[in-house]
């Protein structure tokens, strides 16, 4: 499987959050769920989890954080 770190990263950039920037005061929350998210990985591939599984569940987490940031940035418009 590719690196944790990579697959995130990937993730994320193909979960744009609809083209809006994540504010400044809400980056230290999105940077810490993309650091959960790299420690999941990991501790799925350890586990012996396939790439695939892991790709999907780190896809379906980013879209629920998507949705939760999305709410929070279009509250303050």
């Amino acid at each position: 499987m590719q690196n944790a770190q990579q697959v995130v990263n990937e993730e994320v950039a193909r979960r744009t959050f609809t083209g809006k920037a994540v504010p400044e005061d809400l980056r230290p929350a999105f940077d810490r769920h993309r650091t959960n998210l790299v420690q999941l990985a990991m501790s799925l591939e350890t586990a012996g989890k396939d790439s695939h599984t892991i790709r999907n569940l780190v896809a379906s987490l980013l879209k629920s954080y998507e949705d939760d940031l999305l709410a929070l940035i279009e509250a303050r418009l």
